[in-house]
């Protein structure tokens, strides 16, 4: 499973010097920084997997898409995460559907949402019906009962054949949580997670298990520790057991 750090531009020494080959870059940032945007045209140009993710995460629906596509155009990334509003199936099938015209099939990364598994899979069924590329897991359903372990239950093995699964964030345990994924479902395609650096920022190893730990976009951190967990969180992308 690949590994891509989300990091503001205090990480991109680590990500260059770690050889980093795989990303989730946050359009939010890309429309705010020209020094973020400049690094993963960069990386971009050098033949690294970009992915370019609405900011639904952190904002708890899709920015403007329009400003998305906008900088999808100067950026040219490997995928675009379709406009999804977090929970609500409704509203995340019919900005899919209202967009799916203007990103074409092999860029478009579909996230399926809903209040419970079934509008979840319901949403699903609908997004691989109209045509993605790949599915994005968003971490909210780690939650859910099951977890994401039961989202990707209803991956059917025809499916994860054709179609690569990411999984969005990590939760509240997230060395364990990719361990867990990487030793059940190796055919995951990747995930991504601030979590090495925010872990930094707090002076504790991914091992310490802590929880949940808010990355601050502007703080320092030790650079020998985030290495170190940067580290951790690859060997978790790799474990079997």
């Amino acid at each position: 499973m690949k590994f891509a750090l989300i990091t503001g531009p205090n990480g991109f020494e680590l990500v260059q010097e770690m050889n980093l080959g795989y990303h989730l870059v946050l359009a939010q940032h890309c429309l705010s920084s020209s020094e973020y945007l400049n690094f993963y045209i960069e990386l971009q140009r050098k033949g690294h997997f970009i992915i370019l993710d609405n900011g639904a995460a952190e904002m708890q629906h899709s920015i403007d898409f329009d400003s998305v596509l906008e900088v999808a155009d100067v950026l040219n990334p490997d995928e675009i995460v379709m406009p999804d509003e977090l929970g609500n199936y409704t509203e995340t099938i019919d900005q899919f559907s209202r967009y799916r015209p203007s990103v074409p099939w092999r860029k478009r990364m579909g996230v399926p949402q809903g209040e419970n598994w079934a509008q979840w899979e319901q949403c699903l069924i609908e997004m691989l019906d109209a045509g993605v590329h790949s599915i994005g897991v968003a971490k909210r359903y780690e939650g859910f009962d099951g977890g994401r372990a039961r989202a990707l239950q209803m991956l059917k093995p025809d499916v994860v054949t054709h179609v690569p699964v990411h999984l969005l964030g990590c939760y509240k345990k997230p060395f364990e949580e990719v361990r867990n994924i990487a030793d059940l479902h190796y055919w995951v395609r990747g995930v991504d997670t601030a979590a090495p650096l925010a872990h930094a920022q707090q002076r504790y190893s991914m091992y310490d298990q802590i929880g949940h730990v808010s990355y601050e976009w502007d703080e320092p951190f030790p650079h020998g520790l985030a290495k170190n967990n940067v580290e951790e969180m690859l060997r978790a992308c790799a474990h079997h057991s």
